[in-house]
């Protein structure tokens, strides 16, 4: 049972949050994050429920429940209580009126030195010298190779983690050091990575062209959608949005009141062009980087709405929980298979997992 607090303590918690929370990392756009349903409504501001009762009340938010509870509660002291629109249920044109820009900046800025970084690394006129070692993912002793900073080491410009290392068209068993590509298509790596590189020099010379709805159709890129997406981006970033995931571009499209059924047939370039095109025609947004169109369609709609729960034992019989405690972090006592992100699929990692435990 939640303390009694009179209307005149909820009212001096409210004045307080306005004063010492409200512009703060943690409460700033509050009335937008998922966790928030209901709203009171007090002097034309809107509060937190739960957080206001906790403040008047000295309680911490732990201790009590929210939704109806809470409602009751502040009803009874004759608080008006109004449901919050969530940012998915309004037009991307309401969303960008209520945002504060600079929330993005930090990122922004971070992703673009990825992007820079990379194009030290990887410049457009380096690609025809390439060589295998210097793309591929999963080599012993060579870490940082295109592939690598592509999924691990430019996360800030636009995600590509997760699913087989066969988005990659071509890498190296991590396990066996054994070059893998579609062997029924290439007789060899060499074969293979010719090939590849061939269709890495027509992208490029396709956007230099601006025949962007051509791109997808490149033969030897046809199974790297994500990859040749952000490619795209990383040298062309004012021409392709920050976002590669075929299904996200598909919902964002679907946004706008496309079917997806008449689109389903189109690559990931197509669609992120269609897309971007959309949004160009918003005149809010037209002073918006690419970049940040992309930061921007995930805060205001994520396709991934819920979340991914994953269940780990933190060690044998959980002896590392009160670590992962204090620490803030999870394990899973496999130390002597070294850092996850090496091995490129799941079969690799168990394989690793099974020749540890044929030692002990």
């Amino acid at each position: 049972m939640i303390p009694d607090a009179s209307r005149e303590e909820i009212i001096k918690a409210m004045k307080q949050f306005d004063t010492e929370l409200r512009n703060t990392d943690e409460w700033k756009g509050w009335e937008r994050k998922k966790n928030h349903k209901y709203a009171i409504q007090f002097e034309e501001q809107l509060y937190p429920c739960k957080k206001i009762i906790a403040m008047a009340a000295g309680l911490s938010r732990n201790e009590f429940s929210g939704g109806s509870e809470s409602i009751t509660y502040l009803q009874k002291r004759e608080f008006a209580i109004q449901p919050l629109k969530r940012s998915y249920d309004m037009s991307l044109e309401e969303f960008v009126e209520a945002v504060d820009k600079e929330k993005y900046a930090e990122s922004i800025q971070k992703g673009e030195e990825e992007r820079q970084t990379l194009l030290q690394m990887f410049p457009k006129e380096h690609w025809p010298e390439m060589t295998l070692k210097e793309y591929a993912l999963g080599q012993e002793g060579i870490p940082e190779n295109y592939c690598y900073m592509m999924e691990f080491g430019t996360m800030h410009v636009a995600g590509m983690r997760g699913g087989s290392a066969a988005k990659l068209i071509i890498y190296c068993n991590k396990s066996t050091q054994e070059w893998m590509y579609d062997k029924q298509r290439w007789k060899s790596s060499d074969d293979a990575w010719g090939a590849i590189k061939n269709g890495y020099m027509e992208l490029f010379q396709k956007a230099e062209n601006g025949d962007w709805n051509t791109i997808d159709e490149i033969e030897t890129l046809t199974t790297g959608q994500a990859l040749r997406c952000k490619t795209c981006h990383i040298y062309f970033p004012d021409e392709i949005l920050s976002v590669n995931s075929k299904e996200s571009l598909l919902y964002f499209l679907t946004r706008f009141e496309y079917s997806e059924s008449d689109l389903r047939a189109y690559g990931s370039v197509r669609l992120n062009r269609m897309l971007l095109e959309k949004l160009r025609e918003i005149p809010a947004l037209e002073d918006w980087s690419p970049l940040e169109l992309g930061y921007v369609l995930y805060d205001w709609d994520n396709p991934q709405k819920s979340p991914t729960i994953v269940k780990v034992t933190p060690g044998l019989d959980a002896q590392c929980w009160e670590d992962c405690k204090r620490e803030s972090i999870i394990v899973a006592e496999w130390d002597e298979l070294g850092d996850l992100r090496n091995y490129d699929s799941k079969q690799s990692l168990f394989s690793g997992a099974q020749q540890l435990a044929e030692q002990d």
